[in-house]
């Protein structure tokens, strides 16, 4: 069984979702403990407790201690099976978090999913980073369609997502290293500004995009209003090269005025576009356990500590070893025993 320290690096939720994930893909059983050790308050959340409950059905598995603030956990797959999910988080926990564990096994059974929670959240990827820069990123293994049905903002969340796996045929073709070192070609900007409907008279969604666009004035951003459940807003905005995509994102908070939000998004984008890197800083983070099944290299513009705890999870389950070299390239070298 392999064992995991859930306080390594950053010491948070994303050791167990990238566990659960590697887990159910290569039929390995492992034990977590200390489970987000590193957070004020550690321990099992509704949003992890939704990613197990996810995985469990998706590879039969057997499980012990899936219980609310649970520090450890024994999960025992089985294999993966074709499913079709309903998923609550019963909170305004991420749904693109729980996808962290889930996209790839979707993909890998053609199975669907429809999940509640929170889609433009803080502390995670905003649902339209995920669909613009995750999903496509996962194109080796095959396709992942993620339909936004209805935004869910902090605190009440409510959001909904409908995401679709489809399976790369045939098996052999996966095998194939990723490359993404380099940018080809000009950028295409463009992007969503949007906010919940009693939000409109006050123009928020506008307000963003119009402060976003001082930075990129030639970028196409949308604005939409959403019947959510509780007031909340967010934007997010991408540069789109011929062989890769950079993204940014920002969600409203309580006493910061819309122009601000817009702005700050603008200027993550900005710096991923003058770091000259084709992978953005988080989506190096959700590229490793698909490189480390792939192989391959990227070239990201920051190694973060997700980044680092991902490629510590992904050696105990893979038979991969990774490199980190000054310039920021990240590479998954497979071992000779594979």
């Amino acid at each position: 069984m392999i064992e995991i320290d859930g306080s390594y690096g950053e010491g948070g939720g994303q050791i167990l979702r990238t566990a659960l994930c590697l887990s159910a893909v290569t039929g390995k059983e492992f034990m977590i403990n200390n489970i987000r050790q590193g957070k004020q308050n550690p321990g099992l959340k509704a949003e992890h407790l939704s990613c197990i409950k996810a995985l469990k059905d998706l590879c039969n598995a057997e499980v012990e201690g899936d219980v609310i603030e649970s520090k450890q956990l024994f999960f025992r797959p089985k294999s993966l099976q074709q499913r079709e999910l309903n998923i609550d988080i019963g909170t305004a926990g991420s749904i693109t978090l729980v996808l962290q564990s889930l996209a790839i096994p979707i993909i890998l059974t053609n199975s669907k999913a429809l999940i509640t929670g929170g889609t433009d959240v803080m502390w995670s990827p905003s649902i339209d980073y995920f669909k613009n820069v995750i999903a496509p990123a996962l194109n080796p293994l095959g396709k992942l369609d993620v339909a936004l049905v209805r935004r869910g903002y902090f605190n009440k969340g409510g959001g909904i997502v409908e995401v679709k796996g489809e399976r790369k045929e045939p098996e052999s073709s996966i095998k194939q290293e990723i490359i993404i070192t380099e940018r080809i070609g000009k950028p295409m900007l463009f992007g969503v500004s949007h906010a919940a409907k009693p939000l409109a008279s006050a123009r928020v969604a506008e307000r963003q995009a119009d402060s976003a666009k001082k930075l990129f004035p030639n970028a196409d951003i949308k604005t939409e209003y959403s019947n959510s459940l509780c007031l909340g807003s967010g934007i997010s905005i991408f540069a789109k090269y011929d062989n890769c995509i950079l993204g940014a994102d920002n969600v409203g908070e309580k006493g910061i005025v819309a122009e601000k939000i817009g702005l700050l998004a603008a200027e993550k984008l900005k710096g991923e576009i003058d770091s000259n890197a084709p992978v953005d800083e988080h989506l190096a983070d959700n590229l490793i356990p698909l490189l480390g099944i792939c192989g391959g290299e990227i070239k990201a513009s920051r190694i973060s500590n997700h980044c680092l705890t991902n490629i510590y999870v992904a050696e105990k389950f893979l038979d991969v070893k990774f490199e980190v070299t000054k310039d920021k390239v990240v590479r998954a070298i497979k071992q000779k025993n594979q």
